[in-house]
């Protein structure tokens, strides 16, 4: 009696599965591996016939949330998530939305034993959180989305008065400061260099081109941003 020896590579673990598997007859003698998702795996036979196994594709069961939750105090954000298992998960990332509709990414989270998470940012102004696991594939799943509300800063009121931006504003010292603005991508489409006293400042500056929508202003104090405030023109 001749015998088949079956030899399998299976990675990652557990990611596969052998139902539905097709045995298809080729003139090839090596082992060799297809690109991913589909995998052959080509195994020496008997009577001079070479066989592939193709694993169609399958899909991994997705790392599950068992918990996320954002966490305000005064200008910072605490994220804290919790998964399960994390089979074929790469990394995470904590995602910001100012409008709910594009996210960017803030941070970078590698996986842990302990499959519990912490994570601070700094609160700009009313924002979209979620967290983004990505697979060891590329593929990714997301999150539920949590909406943070931030104070109102008494110290900052910034509006357009037509193709004008007005500011009020209360800074603690003598120093030179940089509003920039940013639309809703993230993306700076203006910015303005002024000199400030302690107490409360007035100033005005051009934005005429500027098209309608929303916008961010951010305001730095020697390179260190101090304040932001959403507008829209």
């Amino acid at each position: 009696m001749k015998k088949l020896i079956l030899i399998l590579f299976v990675a990652p673990l557990f990611c596969y599965s052998q139902s539905n598997v097709r045995i298809i007859p080729n003139s090839y003698s090596q082992f060799s591996f297809g690109a991913s998702p589909k995998r052959y795996i080509m195994v020496d036979s008997f009577n001079g016939i070479t066989y592939i196994i193709d694993i169609p594709d399958t899909v991994c069961l997705p790392v599950k949330f068992l918990d996320f939750r954002i966490n305000k105090s005064a200008n910072q954000v605490k994220a804290t998530f919790q998964t399960g298992e994390e089979i074929g998960n790469h990394h995470f990332e904590l995602e910001r939305s100012f409008d709910g509709i594009y996210f960017q990414e803030v941070s970078t989270i590698k996986p842990n034993s302990t499959h519990t998470y912490i994570i601070y940012t700094e609160l700009e102004q009313d924002s979209y959180y979620r967290i983004r696991q990505v697979d060891l594939d590329g593929r990714y799943s997301l999150s539920k989305t949590i909406f943070i509300k931030k104070e109102q800063d008494k110290d900052l009121n910034a509006f357009f008065a037509g193709n004008s931006i007005s500011i009020n504003i209360k800074v603690k010292a003598n120093n030179p400061y940089i509003f920039a603005v940013n639309n809703m991508s993230g993306q700076e489409v203006l910015l303005h260099y002024d000199t400030l006293f302690k107490g409360i400042n007035y100033l005005k500056f051009d934005a005429s081109n500027l098209p309608y929508g929303n916008y961010v202003i951010s305001v730095f104090e020697n390179s260190r941003l101090i304040k932001t405030l959403k507008l829209k023109k």
